[in-house]
C-alpha cells in the first residue's frame, strides 16, 4: 500500500517534472567545458541548440519554436542548422506567423540560414504593418537562407524577408520561391516591403505580388517596394539579384519588375527581371516604376528585363524599363521587345529582339562581365537561354 507521500509523488510526477524543466529554462546553469573549467550556461543557451549569441558563436536554431524565440534577443546572432517547416500548429492557422521585430523594437542582430530552408511561412494580417519573416530590421544582416512556399497577406509594408529595413541592413544570398504576397495599402516587395540604406545582394524572388482594392499608390517591386537613402544618404544597393514575378494591381500604380520606387541615392547593378505585370493605373516599368527625388545619383547598370506589361492604353508613363524618370543614370541596360509590351518602348535603354537577348556578344559589347558574374546557356535549359547570374547555378530559374 502506498504511503501518502508516495501517492503524492505518483500523482504529481508530470507536474514536478514541468516545474523542474521550467526552472532550468529560466535560470543560469553551471557546467564544465572541454578543459574542465566551470562556466555558466544562460537560459538562452538552453533554449537553442548551442552557441552564446555572439558573432563567433551564434545561437543555433533547429526548430520552429527556436526560430520563434529569436524575438527574445533582437541584438544577438543566430545560425540555422537544419531545414525548418512552419506548417505546424500556432504558425499555420489564424493570423499565422508573428514577424520578428517591430518599429519600436527592431531586429538588429544577424540571422544566417546556413544554406537551409524555412518552408510554409504563413502570415494573415491584412490590417497590420511590417509583415514578413521579420517585421522591422535596423542594421541587421540576413544571409544564406531560402524561404519556400510563402503566403503573406499584410496591410502596409510586406516582404518575404522583412516588411521594412533601415540603416545598413544587408540581405545576402537569400532565395524566396513559390511565394504569394498581397498588400492592402502600399509598399510590397519579394524580399523587402521597403528599404532605406540597405543592400540586397545575390537575392532572388520567384512568385506573385498582388495589390488589394484599397485606393492608394502601391509601390510594388519584384524585390523591394522601394529603395532609398533618406536617413544617411549612404545609398541603397540591389546587386546581382533577380525577380521572376507576376505583379497585379487594380488601383493606383507604382510598379517595377525589381523596385517600385527608387529615391535619393540608390543603385541597381547586374540584375534582371522577368515575368508579367498587370497595370491599371500610372507609372510602371519592367525594372523600376518611379525614379526621382534628391540630388544624389540613382543609377541602373548592366541590367535587363523581359517583363511583359499588360496595361490600358490611357495609362501614363508606362515604359519597358523605367516608368517615371527624373534624372537617372543608365549604362549597359536592355529590354526585350515583345508582343505584349510593344507599346511601351523606352528610349533610356537599348531594345533587343528575343534572339538578340540570347546572344552573349549583345551584352559583352556593353562591358558585361561573363567571367565572374554572368553566363548564358547556349542550349537554353538555364533561364530559357537568357543571361543568368552565376551564383544561381542550380537550374531552378
Amino acid at each position: 500500500m502506498l504511503s501518502n507521500i508516495q501517492l503524492f509523488f505518483k500523482q504529481n510526477l508530470i507536474f514536478l517534472i514541468f516545474i523542474f524543466l521550467t526552472a532550468c529554462m529560466n535560470s543560469d546553469k553551471t557546467v564544465e567545458d572541454e578543459s574542465g573549467l566551470s562556466k555558466k550556461i544562460t537560459k538562452d543557451q538552453l533554449v537553442f541548440e548551442g552557441g552564446d549569441g555572439t558573432v563567433k558563436n551564434p545561437y543555433k536554431v533547429k526548430t520552429a519554436e527556436q526560430l520563434f524565440m529569436v524575438r527574445n534577443n533582437l541584438s544577438a546572432h543566430y545560425i540555422q542548422v537544419t531545414d525548418i517547416d512552419l506548417n505546424i500548429p500556432a504558425y499555420n492557422s489564424g493570423v499565422g506567423w508573428t514577424p520578428i521585430g517591430c518599429i519600436e523594437t527592431p531586429f538588429e542582430g544577424s540571422y544566417n540560414g546556413g544554406g537551409f530552408t524555412i518552408s510554409n511561412l504563413i502570415i494573415n494580417r491584412p490590417l497590420e504593418k511590417h509583415n514578413g519573416l521579420f517585421g522591422f530590421l535596423v542594421g541587421a544582416r540576413i544571409e544564406n537562407l531560402r524561404l519556400s512556399n510563402v503566403l503573406i497577406w499584410g496591410g502596409y509594408k510586406v516582404g518575404a524577408i522583412s516588411g521594412t529595413a533601415f540603416k545598413g541592413t544587408e540581405i545576402r544570398r537569400v532565395i524566396v520561391d513559390d511565394a504569394h504576397l498581397k498588400v492592402e495599402e502600399r509598399y510590397a516587395g519579394g524580399i523587402l516591403g521597403s528599404g532605406d540604406d540597405v543592400l540586397i545582394y545575390q537575392c532572388a524572388f520567384q512568385g506573385s505580388i498582388e495589390k488589394g482594392f484599397y485606393e492608394d499608390w502601391n509601390f510594388i517591386g519584384g524585390l523591394s517596394g522601394s529603395i532609398t537613402s533618406s536617413t544617411t544618404n549612404k545609398g541603397s544597393f540591389v546587386i546581382e539579384s533577380f525577380a521572376d514575378v507576376t505583379i497585379s494591381s487594380n488601383t493606383h500604380n507604382l510598379l517595377g519588375g525589381l523596385v517600385g520606387a527608387m529615391w535619393f541615392n540608390a543603385t541597381i547593378e547586374n540584375c534582371y527581371s522577368k515575368g508579367k505585370m498587370m497595370v491599371s493605373g500610372d507609372y510602371a516599368g519592367g525594372i523600376v516604376g518611379e525614379l526621382r527625388l534628391g540630388a544624389k545619383p540613382k543609377c541602373i547598370v548592366n541590367t535587363y528585363t523581359t517583363m511583359r506589361i499588360l496595361a490600358k492604353t490611357h495609362n501614363k508613363e508606362i515604359h519597358a524599363f523605367v516608368g517615371h524618370n527624373e534624372g537617372g543614370i543608365f549604362k549597359g541596360n536592355f529590354y526585350e521587345t515583345g508582343e505584349l509590351n510593344y507599346r511601351y518602348s523606352d528610349t533610356l535603354v537599348d531594345a533587343k529582339t528575343v534572339a538578340q537577348m540570347k546572344i552573349q556578344t549583345t551584352f559583352e559589347a556593353q562591358g558585361w562581365d561573363f567571367d565572374n558574374i554572368w553566363a548564358i546557356d547556349p542550349n537554353g535549359k538555364i533561364n530559357d537561354g537568357y543571361p543568368y547570374l552565376k551564383w544561381f547555378l542550380d537550374g531552378t530559374q
